[in-house]
């Protein structure tokens, strides 16, 4: 009886050690994890993360909890990505290419007491921005100045309406989008939002009249949408001449 006294001991010793997963309170891939109950209070994504480097400040929630093991994995496969390097109060590492949309989590090895846990911190999926426009230019006008300071170009068209049809998905509701007119001037391409506050996703339709620069003939405009991680950013340039008006737009993710 007493052997088995012991038997019963060390299993239930077993028992204790057992590592206990806890997940984001909120589910939420935001920035920010809050945690009520282990050895980490809050996990927080700084703005310097992109799509290829990752990087998590640890707050611990008490003097005896540590984590000394951490990786990024795929949610999606529960496959492990990248190894993270821990040096308090900093976990980092860099992301291998082709994980940009996929749903991930930074997974930390923790101790308090006799006790082990992983906890988990969400990590979105890299924002995404579907754009398409159109531009209706008229009103062509013949440059008829004469002189050492007329500009160069040959004319212009005195009225360029732009039309669009654009959604944003950051992937988590701490995103955020704006806009920049590089070259020229088009109506809000976001109409309704204030830049660089938090957005999940949307769709927007801006319309209205457009300026474009009539020496080189563009109208150049940008969308940056990020979060956590990383960055999209969407370019649109129109060429507008009396021959021809054409759009390219070109998406790339940092």
């Amino acid at each position: 009886m007493k052997s088995m006294f012991y038997v019963a001991l060390a299993a239930c010793g077993f028992c204790a050690q057992a590592t206990q997963t806890i997940y984001d309170q909120d589910t939420k891939a935001n920035r920010v994890s809050d945690y009520q109950y282990g050895p980490v209070a809050q996990i927080m994504v700084p703005n310097t993360s992109s799509i290829s480097y990752i990087e998590s400040i640890v707050t611990l929630s008490s003097v005896e909890a540590q984590c000394n093991e951490a990786a990024l994995y795929n949610d999606t496969t529960n496959s492990k990505i990248a190894d993270l390097t821990v040096s308090f109060p900093a976990v980092y590492g860099n992301i291998p290419t082709g994980f940009a949309q996929a749903e991930k989590s930074i997974r930390l090895s923790c101790t308090q007491g006799n006790d082990s846990f992983i906890v988990h911190h969400k990590v979105p999926a890299a924002p995404t921005i579907t754009w398409s426009s159109d531009v209706v230019a008229s009103g062509w006008a013949d440059n008829s100045c004469v002189g050492r300071d007329c500009p160069t170009y040959p004319g212009y068209f005195s009225d360029v309406q732009y039309s669009a049809q654009i959604l944003v998905n950051n992937n988590a509701d701490d995103g955020t989008c704006s806009t920049i007119n590089h070259v020229g001037q088009a109506p809000d391409l976001l109409p309704g939002y204030q830049h660089s506050t938090p957005i999940n996703s949307n769709h927007f339709a801006p319309s209205g009249k457009a300026i474009y620069d009539a020496n080189g003939g563009y109208l150049v405009t940008r969308i940056i949408c990020q979060n956590a991680g990383g960055t999209t950013v969407g370019v649109e340039v129109w060429d507008i001449n009396q021959r021809n008006t054409q759009r390219e737009v070109h998406f790339h993710t940092i």
